[in-house]
């Protein structure tokens, strides 16, 4: 990965412009407070950091992109959108919207900072296990161990879900054998809940209904000019002259129609009268025998009783299909363990190569740390033994001091320069070990000059042969070894704005003689600045 080029518009005392990187080395350089800091912030954005919205006070929105190239050649295209006004930004890739998170996963990974300003990955004390790894070569055994960790935590949650299926279909069971019980502790049968509805009504209306059907028994046929006395009276007076009437005559079927419906509705009478023989008291039983049936059908959503008896028949189907395997819950286990088993075993070797290789690995980290102007160094790995986890049970804590005092954890002790110089020797030991990524330092060169100097310019030299490396320095030293050198400075005496430019070889000789000798330039300064840029190829 290589970042080939940054856009800018509108961005605070930059305004617009655009810069192209070059794949190796690329040093900026500039007078103090010219503010070449401010492309470190550019990058730090396209990656995804968060806006300090107090620096943008400005009503105009802002723009900002950057071209990254793959080892494929495949580009990809970082746009970044910034309304201070409403203090909002967005993330195209390739001209698609996305979330901060897919632009931190595709971008920021690859991108490296150290600087005094921005947050170094030595801070984060969880990248101190992959330099170490890096640095004792064991990158295969965890890739290794890696593989068995993501098949465990593969089949630890395969098992999960079975559990938590075979718990689903445990609850389901039990849960239709209680419903079946409780339906068929019912006992009930199609249409009961409409004959107890139809007693209660009759216990109810026990007298009302007794009255009203002996009426009608007495109305109809029974009584003293009843409905089929007075019918039949009439047809003995009339019959034979209204037999002998046209219009009479159609009279007649209908007053016979009148003597059986009389009949009919006298049977029908008795027969009601007949059921009206009930106990009062049965009212109560009648009364609590339909609550239950009504509850039970609530309960479950069933309209009727006829649903009822359905229903404990499609249980019964679903409990015999229901099939709970709890031999397949048993061979994942057994799997997991061995998993696990095996997984300990790479845990444990990668721990004891890991133990192994500490006093080597810091006897060179001490050794670059020397050679990068670090005279009373110390440099301690601290491993400690913790759960196994993605990268192992170990986890490793770099310690340093340049005095004789105990080596302190590096994020408590370690300034800006020295974070810087510390990443520079372990990246310098892991060269052609890791993937190519955008290394930028910034006070790498705090503290130091002459010889030592040098020796930073060739180790960021030498860096840059499998890095992208982007360096801001003050010293020339380091800044004649660059492959491609940027100028800031402020364009204007009110320091309103301030620009930024890509030097020639005769440009960039006399940025180099003003770096070695002030704003006075001598003839010596330029000689000794051409003698550098003389000598970058063999540092």
């Amino acid at each position: 990965m290589k970042l080939s080029e940054i856009y800018f518009k509108n961005f605070l005392l930059l305004g617009n412009g655009k810069l192209n990187f070059k794949k190796g080395f690329n040093a900026i350089t500039g007078e103090t407070g010219a503010g070449k800091s401010m492309l470190i912030g550019i990058i730090n954005l396209l990656r995804g950091e968060h806006i300090q919205w107090d620096r943008f006070n400005t009503k105009e929105n802002v723009e900002i992109s950057g071209i990254f190239e793959k080892d494929n050649k495949e580009e990809i295209i970082v746009k970044r959108l910034i309304v201070p006004k409403s203090k909002r930004s967005r993330f195209l890739i390739n001209d698609s919207p996305v979330v901060r998170e897919t632009v931190i996963k595709e971008i920021g990974s690859f991108i490296e900072i150290s600087s005094q300003h921005e947050q170094s990955s030595l801070l984060n004390e969880a990248s101190h296990i992959d330099y170490y790894d890096i640095l004792a070569g064991l990158l295969n055994e965890r890739k290794a161990y890696q593989r068995v960790y993501k098949n465990f935590i593969q089949l630890k949650k395969e098992l999960e879900i079975e559990q938590k299926r075979l718990q689903e279909l445990i609850e389901r069971k039990n849960y239709l054998q209680f419903k079946l019980k409780e339906l068929e502790k019912l006992n009930t049968y199609e249409g009961e809940e409409k004959e107890l509805e139809d007693t209660i009504f009759r216990l109810e209306h026990l007298e009302s209904l007794k009255m009203a059907f002996e009426d009608g028994i007495m109305t109809f046929y029974e009584g003293e000019g009843s409905v089929y006395e007075k019918t039949s009276s009439f047809i003995r007076a009339y019959s034979d002259m209204l037999e002998k009437d046209a219009e009479g005559k159609k009279l007649l079927p209908i007053l016979d129609n009148i003597l059986v419906s009389s009949e009919e509705i006298f049977t029908r009478l008795q027969e009601g009268l007949s059921l009206l023989e009930l106990d009062p008291k049965d009212l109560e039983n009648k009364r609590e025998r339909l609550f239950k049936i009504k509850e039970i059908m609530l309960r479950y959503g069933l309209p009727s009783t006829s649903k009822i008896l359905e229903e404990i028949q499609h249980i019964k189907e679903q409990l015999s299909n229901l099939k709970i395997k709890e031999d397949d819950i048993a061979h994942k286990k057994k799997e997991l363990e061995d998993c696990y088993k095996e997984l300990k075993e790479k845990g444990n070797m990668l721990s004891k190569k890991r133990l192994a290789a500490k006093h080597h690995i810091e006897k060179k980290i001490i050794n670059e740390l020397k050679k990068l102007g670090f005279k009373h160094v110390q440099f301690s790995v601290m491993q400690s033994v913790s759960e196994l986890g993605e990268k192992g049970k170990d986890r490793i804590h770099f310690y340093f001091s340049t005095t004789d005092a105990p080596p302190a954890p590096i994020k408590k002790i370690a300034s800006g320069g020295e974070l810087s110089r510390i990443l520079l020797a372990l990246k310098t030991l892991s060269l052609g070990n890791e993937s190519e990524k955008v290394l930028i330092f910034d006070e790498i060169d705090t503290g130091i000059g002459g010889k030592t100097a040098r020796v930073v310019g060739k180790n960021l030299k030498e860096l840059s042969k499998y890095n992208q490396v982007i360096v801001i320095t003050h010293l020339p030293q380091i800044a004649s070894l660059a492959d491609a050198h940027f100028l800031v400075k402020r364009e204007d005496e009110e320091k309103t704005r301030i620009k930024i430019k890509e030097l020639k070889e005769k440009e960039r000789i006399l940025e180099i003689a003003r770096m070695l000798s002030g704003d006075r330039i001598t003839d010596s300064a330029l000689n000794h600045a051409k003698t550098l840029m003389e000598d970058k190829e063999d540092g």
